[in-house]
């Protein structure tokens, strides 16, 4: 106990009773915050030492001793000087949107993409903000607010990610007045999805209430604000973020940077346009249409995210986003750099990887490619010098590998640049990119993946269906590369006829 610890008291007492000597005790003290004004790293010291009474002659003596210190981190409280200047309303018409994880299995695709929607509001740590939540519908889905960008730096030290990431303190919101509040603050967003076959999806009003609790910073809508505006907006904001809401990419990072781009000129419809080029040729090599008759060859309504990531990052990948490291952010922000940048469209392709089906985990980094690969035709006067891959030389690395005796090719085990010479020559050998639509159609029409469970399923499925779309009898051409095919699907590859001709033959990257 720690009775009679008062507050303000230089010392704390407690006393446990009744612990016998030869007992593992390790004595717990919890510390509590109270309100501090400020924000930023709040050091405590400490000195703990502990006394036990000497049975034989009920005397204190210290048995123990240790130096140390408790940190708090005080988040900072943003307040805009003007906040009648952002257009961006605090009551917020949501239309429901299909479930990540709905899309996800439809698509068959490696990560989620984001289904919750900007509101354009930054929520400060351990404010309360008011949240009115009306036009829900008994039968319907019920939309929830959610906190914080996933791998979004933190501010004020950023090496490291901000702590909130799409936390959803509330759950499922009813029509009502909610009490929202976070312990570490970050931007707010609003999910309101619908499950598979589920109705009652008319758009709900989500009103995030006025005060210092939610405060707006530069959101930049596609086809509704200007340049001007925009540039505006970044030159006056007093909290540090700024987001793109484009109709097929969410773009989040910190206002200054954003300004940096702008102020050069950066027209930003057009930047979102080129996203939305890059976006459209993913979907595309990976057999969607909007106009498909099978519901499950169209493209998504959701979006990927772009973030600018912490100072530790390069770049990566994973649900809902992709995360650009400090030293790369042209490419998130300068359509110059954007229309030659491999990172972002690997980082983007690795989101299409049909890895439940046929891309395999020794060809992750080679497969994802195939998708940085549609995007880069669509920039082919950008030269190859600019964007590092998709080379001569690579070309000619691969032709070297294929030389090499039957003993010492192994596929799984090449590097990727290798693998991806093989993923691209039979897309050329095919004639176009008719080859990897119809893969991915058959990928999604599979209706069971029980008999796809192995990495050894996924390379049958791979080289039978190629085998299939092709026409042609492609053991040769798959031992060739070194991916040792099992029996059973040089069996399934023997069922069509040899081939004219030899496709590892078929130069790429000319």
């Amino acid at each position: 106990m720690c009775n009679g610890t008062a507050a303000g008291s230089q010392e704390i007492r407690c006393e446990w009773e009744n612990v016998d000597a030869g007992d593992n005790f390790v004595p717990v003290v919890r510390l509590k915050l109270g309100e501090v004004a400020g924000a930023g790293d709040l050091i405590v010291p400490l000195n703990f030492t502990v006394f036990t009474r000497e049975p034989s002659t009920g005397k204190l003596q210290v048995s123990h001793f240790q130096e140390t210190s408790v940190k708090w981190t005080i988040p900072t409280t943003y307040r805009q000087a003007d906040s009648s200047i952002f257009p961006q309303p605090r009551a917020i018409a949501v239309s429901a949107l299909p479930k990540a994880s709905d899309e996800q299995a439809r698509l068959r695709q490696y990560f989620l993409w984001s289904d919750f929607q900007c509101t354009g509001f930054y929520l400060n740590a351990g404010l309360e903000l008011n949240v009115t939540v009306s036009g829900v519908n008994v039968a319907g889905p019920k939309p929830e607010v959610l906190v914080g960008t996933p791998a979004l730096l933190d501010v004020e030290h950023p090496s490291v990610d901000m702590e909130a990431s799409l936390d959803n303190p509330l759950g499922l919101l009813d029509n009502g007045h909610h009490a929202l509040t976070h312990q570490s603050g970050g931007i707010l967003y609003i999910r309101y999805v619908y499950e598979h076959n589920q109705t009652g999806q008319g758009p709900v009003t989500v009103t995030l209430g006025q005060g210092d609790a939610a405060q707006p910073f530069p959101l930049f809508r596609e086809g509704v604000t200007t340049d001007a505006e925009w540039k505006s907006l970044l030159a006056q904001t007093t909290v540090p973020f700024a987001e793109h809401d484009g109709e097929r990419v969410i773009i989040t990072g910190l206002a200054a940077r954003a300004k940096e781009y702008a102020d050069r000129g950066q027209d930003q419809n057009e930047l979102l346009r080129i996203y939305a080029r890059i976006i459209a040729a993913q979907d595309a090599i990976s057999g969607l249409n909007k106009t498909a008759p099978d519901a499950r060859d169209r493209p998504s309504p959701l979006r990927p995210m772009v973030f600018q990531a912490n100072s530790e990052h390069y770049a990566d990948a994973t649900d809902y986003r992709a995360a650009i490291g400090q030293q790369e952010l042209a490419d998130i922000w300068w359509g110059p750099q954007l229309v030659q940048s491999w990172k972002i469209w690997h980082e983007l392709g690795h989101h299409r990887q049909h890895t439940p089906t046929w891309s395999w985990e020794a060809v992750a980094e080679a497969t994802v490619n195939i998708y940085s690969l549609a995007a880069r035709r669509l920039f082919s006067a950008s030269p190859s010098s600019a964007i590092w891959h998709a080379t001569a030389e690579e070309w000619e690395d691969a032709r070297k590998y294929l030389a090499l005796p039957a003993d010492a090719r192994d596929y799984d085990t090449a590097e990727p640049f290798n693998q991806l010479v093989m993923f691209e020559q039979l897309r050329v050998a095919f004639g176009g990119d008719e080859l990897y639509h119809q893969l991915h159609r058959r990928s999604r029409a599979l209706a069971d993946l029980a008999n796809i469970t192995t990495d050894a399923d996924k390379k049958h499925f791979f080289m039978t269906q190629v085998s299939e779309i092709f026409g042609s009898n492609l053991g040769a051409y798959f031992t060739a590369w070194g991916l040792k095919p099992e029996q059973r699907t040089l069996d399934e590859m023997g069922k069509q006829p040899d081939p004219v001709k030899d496709y590892t033959e078929t130069p790429v990257y000319d």
